[in-house]
């Protein structure tokens, strides 16, 4: 929703209106306005921009004589700058365009076919794929798979949520051939808060959702941005591709559940994910050590195992009371961090609870 000009290009300069509003048509979640299809209608506009210059940067290529020479990558960071897509853990906001020019000469590197469509595709594995076009070998410490492999199959992608901006709400998810699993560990938090990113005075299309909830004229889909989020989320992206049935209580997908469940807390703990401890905490606990945060979080220090065996109590009904108390007494911060946490979605525990609730205000981290 802003220009994006970062990159120093005047792109209101050359914008022009092609996309009527009126003929747009917006997701279900977004309320049927004619503001909200102004919104959409430029965003369409802007597409216009990018490929112009996208087509200014192959022009230079061959007039240079280097386009079949020149291996070219086009993607974008994430998608919308709206509300369900940018720092969202739903497919509208982890999926983004990506299309490969590969010419004639370098074909044969390649195992995919020309026109061939891949969506499961990570950014980790952009690096490796380049490595592979230049004949370098790739790193242990990279994660991705080259495109180059004739192997290269990817049965899903991960998908992580911490910190964005002024809020800290934490979440991860698993996308496979059909299905998206979210996990959500900080539920009782909802999806806008308030916050400055969140602000009714920022981007016109918060301003608009604020304005229709002031008033009572918001649509159910819309309103569910200010209601806590389920603590996990199960959506079939072929039957319903707005995200909009949450089926993670279904006794038919059952085994689906468990399948994706098992898959992200495996990730979780292989990839050593370091965004279950406080930003903070790993700056303070890597300059106690000497250490960089980096060092630090592939250490056997930072204990994973704990701390996100702490977090993933978090919205679990099964889990006795008694078990949540448990974490406040750990030596470790990040555990006490999750045992708050965990019982923040149980106001009646937490009331209950309130003597080592409150012991942990004066808790040093």
């Amino acid at each position: 929703e802003g220009n994006g000009n970062r990159d120093g290009f005047d792109h209101d300069a050359i914008l022009e209106t092609r996309v009527d509003p009126d003929d747009v048509v917006l997701p279900p979640y977004f309320p049927n306005t004619q503001t909200m299809r102004e919104l959409y209608a430029r965003y369409y506009d802007l597409i216009t921009v990018f490929d112009r210059k996208v087509g200014e940067h192959l022009q230079e290529l061959e007039e240079a004589g280097l386009l079949e020479n020149t291996v070219v990558f086009v993607f974008s960071d994430h998608g919308f700058g709206l509300p369900r897509y940018k720092r969202w853990l739903y497919r509208t906001g982890l999926r983004v365009p990506l299309v490969l020019h590969v010419p004639e000469a370098y074909r044969d590197q390649f195992a995919a076919a020309p026109g061939q469509r891949e969506d499961l595709v990570s950014f980790l594995d952009f690096a490796p794929t380049v490595l592979d076009l230049a004949g370098v070998p790739q790193p242990k410490t990279m994660t991705g798979q080259s495109f180059l492999s004739e192997t290269y199959k990817k049965p899903f992608v991960y998908g992580a949520r911490s910190r964005a901006d002024d809020v800290n709400t934490i979440g991860r998810a698993i996308v496979d051939e059909r299905y998206i699993y979210i996990r959500n560990f900080t539920p009782s938090r909802p999806y806008f808060e308030r916050a400055v990113i969140f602000g009714a005075d920022k981007q016109g299309s918060y301003r608009e959702l604020h304005r229709l909830r002031d008033t009572g004229e918001l649509n159910p889909e819309a309103a569910a941005f200010w209601q806590p989020r389920p603590a996990e989320e199960l959506y079939d992206l072929v039957a319903d591709p707005h995200e909009l049935h949450n089926i993670a209580q279904d006794p038919a997908h059952r085994a689906t559940l468990q399948r994706l469940r098992g898959q992200l807390s495996s990730t979780v703990r292989e990839s050593r994910d370091v965004g279950f401890l406080h930003e903070s905490e790993f700056m303070r606990r890597a300059a106690q050590t000497g250490q960089t945060v980096f060092e630090y979080a592939k250490s056997q220090a930072y204990d994973l195992e704990a701390i996100y065996g702490a977090a993933e109590k978090v919205g679990r009904e099964e889990v006795a009371t008694s078990e949540l108390l448990a974490p406040l007494e750990s030596p470790d911060s990040g555990v006490r961090f999750w045992g708050v946490i965990a019982l923040a979605q149980r106001p009646e525990a937490a009331q209950r609870s309130a003597a080592q609730l409150e012991s942990v205000l004066h808790d040093p981290s």
